[in-house]
């Protein structure tokens, strides 16, 4: 069945854009309607054309929250989510919802204003000058175009041909004269009548009113005469035009071009000359009316691109949709929408929103909170609030120096700080002040990039991995009621199981260690306590300002389930953080800049449209911030009870394993192809008493072991005793070199 949408050309102004009508009702010249023609098919009949789209504020639904915290989930506070296929539009409008709606919309209508009123006062002169030219135009016509009524001139060219037809049309003449005598008549009694009136009310406005309304009379007369006198086309006020965004509003149409820029438009239906359909349209619509956003500062547009295209190419294409509607990239963010591949939300910022003030982040108010629930790290342009849950999830924060990662990272272990019933553990691998307040609440704090520190640093990790191995142990004697989802539960953490945040600054130095030793073993603890942890309640925060490939091996990287990227250099740096081939989507860090700070992607979290990819800038948690929440933190361990570790004086000695076989190769006595143990226990304490406190030689037996080393029997001095071989330990070294990709030539074979 075919439908029609009839729109009369005497009321209607209409302009075709590659197969599009635009029809503006109202004559306002802003186009109201964008239709496609019908067109024919090859029986004959019509293609039913797109139903016209009136322009009108469009609100989408509120948000719902994601699931629970098995899943990590963004919670959307601010601002409703674009419509998904076959959802009802909201009635109340999204910006009238929420209070920072109303401030923002109205902040920008009135900049718009103001700024119009100040362009037009400007140009006021110009707009005299022009008035003055127009005005005597505006009256000729006005006289004119009341002549030619009056006397209905129309009808002179009828009549003559008439007068010179045949006889058959001498009696249409004489009915035609006499209908145009009548018409004259009444017309000509019309104009005196309205003639007289506008001369009785001249003369009692100039005669009987103030000279401030005769004053306001003569000038709006003289506009009106200024106005009709001008050309079509030449209006006697001009545009507000402006290179400022925020002066800008996006219609329909600029949107439409700038699909047409970004390869998003698709192509109207091909039609032969007999007006057959040869191939069906598959033009890009407007999925709901453009509106302004829930905060009031920016413009939503809710689009269906053209068949095959996604999400992820509006993302890609997003520098060409900018250019489009002449605006910078920073002010474009694209989103996919659940429900339909082809469906894109386009947020349009009035201003680049990285370059506002930072919003304050809510733990700075320092409240009672709990690791269990979800809290704000971010927002999105939008003003939606992203929240993540610190447990069941590990974390990579990364970005080139000085981008704001430490303070996102910051703001993301706040709540892990302030719950007095968490543990946290901080190894600052850069050896600076940005974590030293984290000494005042952890269970263990570590900070410095020597070969000693780094090592100690791998033996917290390793000892942490061996309390969550002891911990899924503990799960094990647990019955399904006690452990429901397999994992630590709140029950079992009052009950003594705490949950506890690593916080690892600087991991590039543990993973490009001079040591091999230590970097082998550090990526396969971090691995480890990313992959299998959390579910013991161990959550591992990541933070590196190198972020590469040969950095972040792929094993840890896709391991983790939240990753934050800040500003890097290159959309290969972007990649090692947030995945391979996710810049091809769009979604890259490159393209921030240096003014940006906190503008970050955020992979691994739901948006609540279908996506779990966003841009975001982080909230702000200031280093004095951070400092106050380590103290009331700590007060609050100590009025708990909950207060331990190394925070609590409780000085723990470490059994640093990673370098014991490169140790046992440097303390080795000579070429001695082999020696007791006890020999090689007390060489250790003599040269490296601090990584090997309370050494035993059992102790460095189960040590070396695991790492290709066996116990022998070794004869000395008439005793028979354990003991190692040099060969061992040789080929040991090698076997760990080759495993970190190291050059073998300095071990000695």
């Amino acid at each position: 069945m075919s439908q029609s949408t009839s729109h009369p050309d005497t009321s209607t102004a209409r302009r075709a854009e590659g197969g599009v009508v635009h029809l503006d009702v109202n004559g306002d010249g802003v186009v109201d309607r964008i239709e496609q023609p019908a067109a024919k098919t090859g029986d004959g009949g019509e293609v039913a054309q797109r139903e016209a789209r009136p322009v009108e504020p469009y609100d989408p639904p509120q948000a719902v929250t994601g699931p629970g915290m098995d899943t990590v989930t963004a919670t959307v506070v601010t601002g409703p989510p674009a419509i998904g296929a076959g959802e009802l539009r909201p009635i109340v409008p999204g910006w009238m919802r929420s209070w920072d709606g109303w401030k923002g919309t109205t902040r920008w209508w009135l900049r718009v204003q103001w700024h119009a009123f100040r362009f037009h006062m400007f140009r006021l002169p110009t707009y005299a000058v022009r008035a003055l030219i127009r005005a005597p135009r505006g009256t000729c016509r006005v006289v004119a175009g009341t002549v030619r009524w009056a006397l209905d001139t129309r009808a002179d060219g009828l009549e003559q041909d008439l007068a010179t037809g045949t006889k058959a049309d001498s009696k249409e003449f004489r009915q035609l004269r006499e209908n145009r005598s009548a018409r004259i008549k009444w017309r000509s009694l019309v104009v005196a009548v309205v003639l007289g009136i506008l001369v009785t009310s001249g003369v009692i406005i100039y005669r009987g009113q103030e000279p401030a309304v005769q004053a306001a009379v003569s000038v709006a007369t003289f506009l009106v005469l200024a106005i009709i006198g001008s050309d079509p086309g030449k209006p006697l006020i001009g545009q507000t035009m402006t290179a400022t965004p925020g002066h800008r509003e996006i219609t329909d149409t600029i949107v439409m071009r700038a699909l047409r820029a970004a390869g998003l438009a698709g192509q109207p239906a091909k039609v032969d000359k007999d007006g057959n359909v040869t191939a069906e349209s598959t033009l890009a619509t407007l999925a709901a009316p453009i509106a302004r956003s829930a905060n009031g500062r920016g413009t939503e547009i809710l689009v269906d691109v053209t068949y095959g295209k996604t999400a992820g190419d509006a993302a890609e294409n997003l520098g060409k949709l900018a250019s489009a509607m002449d605006v910078a990239a920073a002010q474009v963010f694209v989103e996919p929408v659940k429900g339909s591949e082809r469906r894109v939300a386009i947020y349009v910022a009035d201003d680049d929103p990285f370059l506002r003030t930072p919003h304050r982040s809510p733990m700075a108010r320092m409240p009672k909170v709990s690791v269990w629930d979800q809290h704000p790290i971010a927002r999105t342009p939008l003003g939606r609030e992203v929240k993540a849950p610190l447990l069941f999830a590990s974390y990579l924060v990364g970005a080139v120096p000085r981008a704001g990662k430490s303070f996102a990272a910051k703001c993301l272990t706040a709540p892990a700080v302030l719950d007095p019933y968490c543990d946290v553990t901080g190894i600052d691998c850069k050896g600076g002040r940005d974590w030293l307040a984290l000494s005042e609440v952890a269970t263990h704090f570590q900070t410095g990039d020597d070969e000693e520190d780094l090592a100690r640093a791998v033996a917290i990790l390793r000892q942490l991995q061996q309390a969550a191995r002891a911990r899924f142990a503990q799960f094990r004697d647990l019955s399904d009621l006690e452990m429901p989802e397999d994992k630590l539960t709140r029950e079992l953490a009052r009950a003594g199981m705490r949950p506890h945040i690593i916080i690892v600054d600087e991991i590039q130095n543990l993973l490009r260690a001079a040591s091999k030793e230590i970097r082998q073993e550090s990526l396969d603890v971090l691995t480890w306590l990313a992959k299998s942890a959390p579910a013991a309640g161990f959550s591992l925060v990541a933070i590196t300002q190198r972020p590469a490939a040969e950095v972040i091996p792929a094993d840890l990287r896709d391991v983790m389930t939240v990753r934050i990227a800040l500003r890097t250099r290159t959309r290969q740096n972007s990649d090692a953080i947030l995945g391979t081939d996710i810049s091809a989507t769009g979604f890259r860090t490159d393209r921030f800049d240096e003014a940006h700070k906190g503008a970050a992607v955020i992979g691994g979290i739901s948006t609540g449209r279908g996506g779990d990819l966003q841009v975001a800038r982080t909230d702000l948690f200031t280093p004095t911030d951070f400092t106050k929440a380590c103290a009331i933190g700590r007060q609050r361990r100590i009025d708990a009870g909950t207060l331990r570790g190394q925070a609590a004086g409780e000085r723990e000695e470490f059994v640093v394993e990673a370098m014991v076989v490169e140790d046992v190769d440097a303390v080795w006595p000579g070429d001695q192809a082999k020696v007791q143990a006890w020999q090689i226990v007390e060489r250790l304490r003599e040269h490296f008493g601090d990584r090997y406190p309370q050494l035993d030689e059992a102790a460095l037996t189960r040590m070396l072991k695991p790492r290709g080393v066996p116990s022998i029997q070794v004869f000395r001095d008439n005793t028979n005793r354990q003991g190692y071989a040099l060969a061992d330990v040789r080929r040991a070294r090698r076997v760990l070199a080759a495993a970190a990709d190291e050059p073998q030539d300095a071990i000695e074979p």
